[in-house]
This record gives structure tokens, sequence and C-alpha cells, in this order.
């Protein structure tokens, strides 16, 4: 498509459509030799797959014969800067489902769904619809079709957008030689690391903010849907040169509640670090204090404490 909207030049979609098709038999059949029978204890024969503790994992069972569909779709656009062009992908829509013509029953897999932006916004949805009816009495899916459009399993829509503050040069840092950036690593300055960092009056302090938004909506039971909205912010900062404070949280937009919230703070103490984590309320409630060297080769050199939930342990 050619709109010629503003810079707005053309507008393609590419569609993608994909057929598998995967047949696996019955590994439990005695033919393979991969299942067994011994008696239980009532003396009753019992089937066991023979390689179900090894280390390459159990043996499937039961014959598979399907065919797998799916659709994708990518849209783009082509915008136009002074004489020169530029190229976005817009956003994904994919669709895919199976049948399986070697079972009895419910041969149709659902319809799964997904739709995620890929310039400008951060959206990410997915969808799962089934095309059996539920049966309100029996509590349960039945094998039957629906007439008309596919019943809605479950929905999930969530976005993020991050917000970041960067460090300005200060004055008096611009005007340094390159030679005399770098570190002193005299005597003097060693032992004046450990004092107070003032922090630079002329620096900006540098910080991130990240907010995220979830909702899901589960009907396997319409009878009984399930339904979730949160918010989860992050925020980071450094309110000096060597401390780092970090901020996570996530309310229930629901309940109007604080599902959980912790904070964390990080120190560079030269070629020593420290961290302390603390999460004020909830069920992982506590804290988490560790100093250790910041060289890989010795990071085992530390001293840490934790206390989550009452209990204490120092190594």
């Amino acid at each position: 498509f050619q709109p010629n909207i503003g810079s707005i030049k053309a507008i393609r979609h590419v569609l993608t459509p994909s057929m598998s098709f995967n047949y696996q038999p019955d590994f439990s059949s005695g033919r393979f030799g991969y299942y067994s029978s011994a008696p239980d204890s009532a003396g009753i024969y019992q089937q066991y797959d023979r390689f179900g503790t090894s280390i390459f994992g159990s043996t499937p069972n039961g014959r598979s014969q399907s065919v797998s569909l799916s659709l994708q779709n990518l849209f783009q656009m082509k915008m136009l800067k002074g004489d020169e062009e530029a190229k976005h992908d817009l956003f994904n829509l994919n669709f895919s489902t199976s049948y399986n013509f070697a079972r009895e029953t419910f041969k149709l897999a659902d319809l799964r769904s997904s739709f995620r932006t890929l310039s400008f916004f951060d959206i990410d949805i997915s969808s799962a619809h089934s095309f059996y009816r539920f049966d309100e009495q029996k509590g349960t899916t039945v094998d039957t079709y629906i007439k008309g459009l596919p019943r809605l399993l479950f929905f999930q829509a969530s976005s993020r957008f991050t917000l970041t503050g960067n460090k300005e040069k200060s004055a008096v840092d611009s005007e340094l030689a390159p030679e005399e950036k770098y570190e002193d690593t005299t005597s003097e300055n060693k032992q004046n690391r450990f004092l107070k960092d003032k922090g630079s009056p002329e620096m900006q302090i540098p910080w991130n903010l990240s907010v995220g938004f979830r909702y899901s909506q589960s009907k396997y039971n319409p009878a009984s849907p399930k339904e979730t909205f949160s918010i989860t912010p992050r925020l980071d900062f450094n309110i000096t040169k060597n401390w780092k404070i970090d901020y996570n949280a996530a309310f229930d937009l629901i309940s109007k509640e604080i599902a959980y919230h912790d904070f964390s703070f990080y120190r560079d103490l030269h070629c020593w670090e420290l961290r302390f984590d603390w999460t004020p309320s909830g069920r992982m409630k506590g804290f988490f204090f560790i100093i250790r060297i910041k060289s890989p080769s010795l990071r085992d050199l530390k001293v840490q404490k934790r206390d989550y939930g009452g209990s204490v342990l120092w190594r």
C-alpha cells in the first residue's frame, strides 16, 4: 500500500503460512522394548518405563499423527526523512493450531494467537481460543464443535515504558586533561576512598524508571473467570558516584494492594563491593547483606547474612 500520508510512503503486509506433519508411534508397545511390566504389592501387573529414571528422560507413549498450521503476519512501514528512506517493522500478528488424526477425541488443538509491536511502542498480547463447547452442567469441555466464533480461554496483554535521566559531565571534569581523569592510586587516595562521598553538585543524578503493566483473563471455566491487573514499577538511581539504590514493586490494581516491594542498596568500595537487599513486607519479608571482593577469581571471599521468613544464616 502507498498511502503517501505525510512522511509515510508505503505500508507492506507480509503473510507467511506454514504447515508441518508430525508422526510418533506408540513407544509403549511391546515391540519396541522400552516398556515392561511387573507385579505391584497386590500382585497386579503394572506397566512401567524402563528408562523413566535414566539421564535421558522418560520414553513418550501414545501414538501421534498431527498436522500443524500457522500463519505469520508482519506489517512494515517505509518513511521518508529528508532525502533518505527509513524502513520500520511495525508489529507481528501470528496464529497457530494443529489437528491430531490419531486421537479419538478433541483432535483440533486450541487456536493460539499473538500480537507484538516492534517499533515505537512496547505492547505484547497473547490469547488462546477453543473450538469446543463448554458444558456448564458437567463443568467441563465436551467434544462438540462450537457453531460460530471460537471460545476465549485465555487473554494476556502487557506493556512497558522506560524513562532515563543521563548523567552530565561536570564543569570541573570537562576541564581536566585526559591523563588527569584516571583514578589516583597513591596510598593517600586509597585511605580516602572509604570516606563519605559528597558527590558533585555540578553533576545530575543518573536515574532509570521502568513501568510495566500486565492484564490477564482466564476463562477456561466460563462460570468462574479469573482476572488480574498489575503494575510493576522499577526505579534505580545513583545518589553519589559510588552509591546506587534500586526499588522494585508490584501493585494489584484490582484488589488495590501491594503484592510486593523491595529495596536494594549498592556501594562500590574500590576493589570490594557491598549490597543490601530489603523486603519490608510479604511472604519474603527480610533482608540480605553481602560484602565481597569484586575480582571474579576471589568472589568467594565474602561475608553475608540472610534473614528471610525469620531464618538467619551466616557465611
